[in-house]
């Protein structure tokens, strides 16, 4: 453990003399007079959501659940963005930032300098993946779903202001297709990412145009993320279960400023006289697809308009006619059937 980072934490109303300093499994809160190995104890000290939020600092502040580490250009505080598990849906992420404010017995070596190589140190240990900066091409669709997709990236937005080594380039696609077309002739080397603020439909779009390129096979490997905000974010769920987050905005952009990545299969479907098409999660026709593409015109309702349409066509259904093509399992010791089609 370092020498730690002297410091004042606000407790009850109160300035109280500190060190914060590195562990091995997160930053450690320590009484300035009772720091030695065998006489540590932790301040029971306020959040700063203040008293309405959950009161006790715990002992250590566990890098998993931090984001990061900045000095304020203002005030001078050192802020480190915390978000543990504890909001009210079980295990979801909450947001409760500790402010440490630089001064105390040791102000003296506490310098800037001091503060920034603190600082800059404990973002590194923050991180899933080594990586000096983190450059997002955002794309926001305002007519995703119910129009919720500008609420949940002011919300984004605020939260990775305050994380170090984040940049982000922020479009609002304006058309159907604007995606794909932006994706199609992206500068691969302008960003390390492209985040998606929107429903599966514009995720759709995205990995589409980048199929689309002539340096497809370099495009598709560039991350895609997905913050829910439409009717249908399947990708965001999957992901986040996947990682064992709960389903929500803050988890989703908790996971994705944390850097890590989680591969995921791509499918080239072949739909009819177009070309092909690339498709993620899932592949559905007949009724589902009538779910989906047959309540366009209900995005209003948010994810309410599935069910809306589902429960619909249960009351008028629709008839489909199609032809099943397969190739049947080779057995050993038989020879291979031929292709065979069902009416």
């Amino acid at each position: 453990m370092d020498d730690g980072l002297h410091c004042y934490v606000r407790v009850h109303g109160c300035n109280v003399h500190t060190r914060a300093c590195i562990a091995d499994a997160g930053v450690a809160l320590m009484s300035g007079q009772d720091a030695g190995p065998s006489r540590r104890r932790c301040f029971n000290c306020w959040r700063q959501g203040g008293p309405e939020s959950e009161p006790l600092l715990p002992q250590v502040l566990s890098y998993q659940d931090m984001l990061g580490a900045s000095i304020d250009a203002i005030s001078g505080a050192v802020r480190l963005v915390y978000c543990p598990r504890g909001g009210a849906r079980l295990g979801a992420r909450v947001r409760e930032d500790v402010l440490l404010q630089i001064g105390g017995g040791g102000a003296a070596r506490d310098s800037l300098c001091r503060a920034e190589a603190w600082v800059a140190e404990v973002s590194e240990r923050c991180l899933l993946e080594k990586q000096a900066r983190r450059r997002f091409l955002v794309l926001v669709n305002p007519a995703s779903g119910s129009g919720r997709a500008q609420q949940v990236w002011r919300v984004v937005e605020e939260l990775w202001a305050a994380v170090p080594g984040i940049r982000c380039t922020v479009v609002h696609t304006t058309h159907q297709g604007d995606a794909f077309e932006r994706a199609k002739v992206l500068d691969l080397d302008s960003c390390d990412a492209i985040i998606v603020v929107s429903g599966d439909g514009l995720v759709h779009e995205v990995w589409n145009g980048l199929a689309a390129r002539d340096d497809a096979e370099k495009a598709l490997q560039l991350p895609i993320g997905h913050l829910p905000g439409g009717s249908g974010n399947g990708l965001a769920k999957s992901v986040l279960d996947t990682c064992g987050e709960s389903y929500g905005v803050l988890d989703m952009a908790f996971l994705i400023a944390k850097g890590g990545r989680q591969p995921i299969d791509l499918m080239s479907v072949q739909a009819g006289q177009g070309g092909p098409r690339t498709s993620f999660l899932s592949l559905a026709a007949a009724t589902i697809s009538d779910v989906d593409l047959g309540s366009e015109s209900l995005r209003c309702l948010g994810g309410f308009r599935f069910t809306l349409r589902a429960i619909w066509r249960v009351i008028r259904p629709l008839a489909l006619h199609a032809e099943l093509v397969y190739w049947p399992v080779e057995v050993q010791g038989l020879p291979p059937a031929e292709a065979r089609s069902c009416p």
